[in-house]
């Protein structure tokens, strides 16, 4: 992990800018990608809680994303030449979509290990129904809805993937049980205390 360098912070202003982004809606951008929201003194009495382009722990992935929706709305306002393009892909949402091919499959691995193992929770189209219940659920800044893993940005699918992680690491907790595919996150195991026992 690693935090954005000056070169990526000052990218990172300039792609707001050039998406027609307000600050609030650029601090919502980097919320919803990830970034993590911290208390920030604006005034000698004043804390306010909102992500940062100097947060050191802002990722790589993180920043990815969040150039992808930038250029989105840069498109849209006819100035994505003023964001430029990373160097080794032809724009941002090609970088976006390398990196999120792999997190594509881990998705998919994450819903067949639940379809053999608690499969009084996942139905037959058990993914695509996920996929259009997240995207409709959020929309902007990450994109339209959409129904299905391969049509969705970069963002949506940081989304699901979590949306999942937790969906699921729920219910494996409740019958007290471990994926294999995944790693479930901290806060579900602290809010869902596992019933041992109970019927899969």
């Amino acid at each position: 992990m690693m935090a954005w360098s000056r070169k990526q912070q000052v990218l990172a202003v300039r792609a707001a800018n050039a998406a027609g982004w307000t600050p609030r809606q650029r601090y919502m951008v980097m919320t919803s990608v990830g970034c993590v929201v911290t208390s920030i003194m604006i005034m000698r009495d004043r804390r306010v809680s909102r992500p940062s382009v100097k947060h050191a722990r802002n990722t790589n992935r993180q920043f990815e994303l969040y150039m992808e929706l930038a250029e989105i709305s840069a498109i849209a306002h006819g100035s994505a030449h003023l964001i430029g393009s990373p160097a080794a892909h032809d724009t941002w949402g090609d970088a976006a979509r390398a990196a999120s091919d792999r997190v594509i499959g881990k998705i998919y691995l994450m819903f067949y290990e639940a379809e053999e193992r608690i499969p009084s929770v996942i139905g037959e189209d058990a993914i695509e129904g996920f996929v259009v219940r997240m995207t409709r659920a959020n929309t902007w800044p990450i994109g339209e809805p959409r129904d299905e893993l391969k049509h969705c940005t970069g963002a949506q699918i940081y989304r699901i993937m979590e949306g999942a992680r937790a969906w699921l690491g729920r219910e494996y907790v409740k019958r007290g049980m471990t994926p294999q595919t995944f790693t479930i996150p901290a806060s579900i195991r602290a809010t869902a205390p596992a019933r041992r026992g109970a019927v899969a």
